[in-house]
């Protein structure tokens, strides 16, 4: 071939060494893998979002969490005015509701007619106060205490039957409190729970892991000791211990989880920085000069960084059911809603098969933030792995 036919180009070889691709920094690479995988970016948007809507739904809503929807009403109209038999003057048409919104009264689950089972005497109670709001859906004999007894499966619309004009989208509970509001707060004290647990976790057992690791010898060995018989007492026996000196509140319950949550936190931590500590850049850091505290603080938290998040990530929800359990036997929080509370009082209907809705919310609301902080611990977990390849 001619050697003419070729032009030697100098301005792309003096480009040739040139880096033409975009640093890309460890956190940022983390990001983008959790943005390639659709169900843990998924997850990602819907903690903050449940924490958002629960704040934004708490503070505007018409009732607070702890009143009856037409204590209102009461207060204004019916108080000292001789007009206690007015519907709206009358709470027991406000208890049970179900849930309704009118823009979706076509889905039945939002329609406002709930199942029951009733006797002859109640059905036609029904039927001669309104005789719209009751279909009767089946017809059968129940043997009672050897009698037989005819018992009627029907459809009702307690709204139209009490003549309650307000729709509520998650119902009323037995005190004729808004459902709405009570789960969007629950879940608000139950999110924040969790966050504080998760703080106590990484103050406490970071530090006393990272130190625990780094000086070893005797001062690991008392240390691990000590966290070890901390461990081994049931956190159940500290919040009981705990509750014969404080009131059931919010911050025991929180000082309960902390107390021992921690040491697991701690462990791990002293196990990775045991296989950090021995590395050529920490011996090369001692030989410089470097103190303890530089070397703890520059070079070995920025390397155990991501295993911390995955840690305190996976910490959060264990604290939030851990919260439910308590609260689901009667020993967390009392005086403020939380989810597990709001299952507490739900498990009273199942039983009798009607007002399903008081377990249906505080029930779908708790599987759906532990399935997406448990989602996103995972995937952040195999972001922050460098030995996945990307």
């Amino acid at each position: 071939m001619d050697k003419d036919l070729f032009v030697f180009d100098e301005e792309k070889l003096k480009k040739a060494d040139e880096i033409t691709t975009k640093n890309i920094g460890f956190w940022h690479e983390a990001f983008i893998d959790l943005k390639s995988n659709k169900i843990v970016f998924i997850s990602m948007i819907i903690i903050p979002l449940l924490l958002v809507l629960s704040i934004f739904f708490t503070i505007t809503s018409k009732h607070t969490h702890d009143q009856a929807v037409n204590a209102i009403y009461i207060e204004e109209k019916c108080l000292g005015t001789g007009v206690s038999e007015n519907i709206e003057c009358n709470k027991a048409n406000y208890i049970y509701l179900s849930p309704k919104i009118d823009a979706l009264s076509w889905i039945p689950l939002f329609n406002g007619w709930e199942k029951e089972t009733v006797g002859k005497k109640k059905l036609k109670e029904y039927q001669d106060k309104c005789a719209d709001c009751v279909k009767v859906l089946n017809e059968y004999e129940k043997n009672i205490n050897g009698l037989k007894v005819i018992q009627y499966k029907i459809s009702v619309d307690k709204y139209k039957l009490n003549g309650v004009e307000d729709s509520y989208a998650f119902g009323t509970d037995v005190q004729a409190r808004d459902l709405w509001v009570r789960v969007w707060f629950g879940l608000l004290v139950s999110l924040m729970i969790g966050f504080f647990a998760a703080l106590i976790d990484l103050t406490l057992g970071v530090l006393y892991g990272s130190i625990s690791g780094y000086f070893g010898g005797k001062i690991d060995l008392v240390m691990m000791r000590i966290a070890e018989i901390i461990y081994s007492i049931p956190s159940l026996v500290i919040l009981m211990f705990l509750l014969t000196f404080m009131k059931p509140s919010f911050f025991t319950l929180i000082i309960a989880i902390g107390l021992t949550s921690w040491v697991s936190v701690a462990r791990l931590m002293r196990a990775q920085v045991l296989k950090i500590k021995d590395t050529e850049f920490i011996l090369a850091s001692k030989t410089l000069g470097a103190d303890d505290v530089r070397i703890i603080k520059k070079h070995i938290f920025p390397n155990i960084l991501g295993q911390m998040a995955i840690i305190i990530t996976f910490s959060i929800p264990s604290a939030i059911f851990y919260e439910a359990f308590l609260s689901f036997i009667g020993l967390g929080v009392q005086k403020v809603p939380s989810i597990g509370r709001l299952i507490s009082d739900g498990k009273e209907v199942i039983a009798t098969g009607t007002h399903l809705h008081l377990l249906y919310y505080p029930t779908l609301f708790i599987c759906l933030l532990m399935l997406s902080i448990n989602v996103f611990a995972n995937g952040l977990r195999d972001a922050l792995d460098p030995r996945i390849s990307r």
